[in-house]
C-alpha cells in the first residue's frame, strides 16, 4: 500500500512540522501545499525532513472559494506526476492524525477500492442539505476581483430564478476532506479537464470544495464504493462553519473515534492536547 498525503496550510508552521513528523513511514510520502499568500521559508525552516515535498504550483486560496478546488486539483497532478500510488488522502494543516499511520495503511489495505469521501446527496433537501442547499442555488461572488461584488450578488439573486444542477447531475457533499484512490483521482481530473459546464457552476458555489468532489463521483460508477470520510470533526453547533478546536477536554472522544484523523487543532489555543497525541503516536 503507497500512500500519499496532501497537507494544505496557510498558518502555524511549527503545527504543520508536527503533523508532518507524525504522518511519516516508509510506505507513505507527504506533501504540503502553502497558500501563495503565507511566507514558504517560515513552514520550510520547520518542515525540516526529507521525507516531505513542497507543492511547486502553489495557488492563492480563498476560505469558501473555488481557488481551494484550484489547489486540490493542481496538487492532485503534481503528486501523480511524480509518483503512483494506492491513495491520496488531503488534511489541513490544522489536522492531526489520532491512530498511528501504520492502522490507516491496514485500513485501506482491507478497504482497497474504497473511496472515503462524504456523500450526502441533494435528493430530499434534508440534514446538511437543509442548511447547505443555498450553495448551490444562488450565486456566489466570493472568487470575484471586484469592487461592490457582494452588493452585485445579492442582486444577481434578486431578480435570477434558483440556478439548476448542470447535465442534471446530483449534487452530494458534506466534507472537504478525502480519502481517494488513484483511479478517482484520475477519474476527477479528467472531469475537471473536460467536463467545463460543470467546472463553471462550480466557480459560483460558496465552499465549492465541500460539494464538487463528491458530486463528481457520485455521478459515477464511484458512487457505490463512496463510504464517507477518515476524518472526526465537532461542529459547536449546527450550520456553523467553522468546526470547534480541539483541546484536551476532548481527549476520551478521539481514543473512542473510528476515524484515523482529527480536525481541528491550534497549538495557540490548546498545546496539551497537541503534546499528548505525539506523545501517544510517536
Amino acid at each position: 500500500m503507497r500512500l500519499a498525503i496532501l497537507i494544505m496550510a496557510h498558518r502555524l508552521p511549527q503545527q504543520v512540522a508536527i503533523l508532518c513528523n507524525l504522518l511519516l513511514n516508509k510506505n507513505v510520502d507527504v506533501y504540503v501545499h502553502i497558500d501563495k499568500k503565507a511566507e514558504l521559508e517560515e513552514f520550510k525552516k520547520e518542515v525540516n525532513n526529507p521525507g516531505v515535498t513542497f507543492i511547486q504550483n502553489r495557488v492563492n486560496t480563498k476560505w469558501g472559494g473555488f481557488s481551494i478546488v484550484e489547489t486540490i486539483i493542481n496538487s492532485y497532478d503534481e503528486i501523480l506526476n511524480k509518483s503512483a500510488y494506492d491513495y491520496i488522502c488531503n488534511l489541513s494543516g490544522q489536522d492531526l492524525p489520532i491512530k498511528r499511520i501504520e492502522n490507516l495503511l491496514n485500513h485501506l489495505e482491507i478497504h482497497n477500492g474504497k473511496e472515503f469521501i462524504e456523500n450526502i446527496p441533494y435528493i430530499n433537501k434534508l440534514g446538511w442539505w437543509k442548511e447547505n442547499k443555498i450553495r448551490v442555488e444562488k450565486y456566489s461572488f466570493i472568487n470575484l476581483n471586484l469592487i461592490g461584488k457582494y452588493k452585485l450578488e445579492r442582486l444577481i439573486n434578486a431578480i435570477k430564478p434558483r440556478r439548476k444542477p448542470p447535465h442534471n447531475v446530483t449534487f452530494s457533499g458534506n466534507s472537504g476532506w478525502f480519502c481517494l484512490s488513484q483511479d478517482a483521482i484520475k477519474f476527477i481530473l479528467l472531469s475537471y479537464k473536460t467536463n467545463k459546464l460543470l467546472r463553471n457552476f462550480f466557480r459560483y458555489v460558496w465552499g465549492a470544495d465541500e460539494i464538487y468532489f463528491s458530486t463528481i463521483l457520485f455521478n459515477s460508477p464511484f458512487r457505490e464504493k463512496m463510504v464517507g470520510n477518515l476524518v472526526h470533526t465537532v461542529w459547536e453547533k449546527e450550520g456553523a462553519h467553522h468546526p470547534k478546536v480541539l483541546t484536551i477536554n476532548d481527549i476520551n472522544d478521539l481514543s473512542s473515534s473510528s476515524k484515523f484523523f482529527a480536525r481541528k487543532f491550534d497549538v495557540m489555543v490548546d498545546q496539551e492536547i497537541i503534546l499528548q497525541l505525539q506523545k501517544e503516536l510517536s
